[in-house]
């Protein structure tokens, strides 16, 4: 699955967590994307996992909630920016990144 993404110039950075686990990845300044390798048993999968870069999270809660959408973690803190993380329809992890938190 890597080789679609190098080919539309996406996945700049490879790197090998300490679980031997590969993670390809791609960031500017409004999205960042990461294929994950993940191990079931005995079986090597890749997850989607991205995260988009917008003005403000907590309006987008409430869309969340609307659509019944697994929220993974609430609203929080960090850093000077504000994040959370859920689920879309898919089931891929989407990360909601605020440009800037005061």
């Amino acid at each position: 699955m890597e080789d679609f993404y190098f080919q539309l110039g996406m996945l700049f950075n490879k790197w090998t967590s300490e679980d031997e686990r590969e993670f390809f990845t791609y960031s500017n300044n409004y999205f960042e994307f990461c294929l994950i390798e993940v191990v079931k048993e005995d079986e090597v999968t890749r997850n989607l996992e991205f995260t988009l870069v917008i003005d403000e999270i907590d309006g987008y809660l409430e869309d969340i909630k609307k659509f019944n959408l697994e929220i993974i973690t609430q609203p929080w803190n960090e850093n000077n920016f504000r994040y959370m993380t859920f689920r879309d329809p898919d089931g891929h992890i989407v990360n909601l990144k605020s440009k800037n938190y005061l």
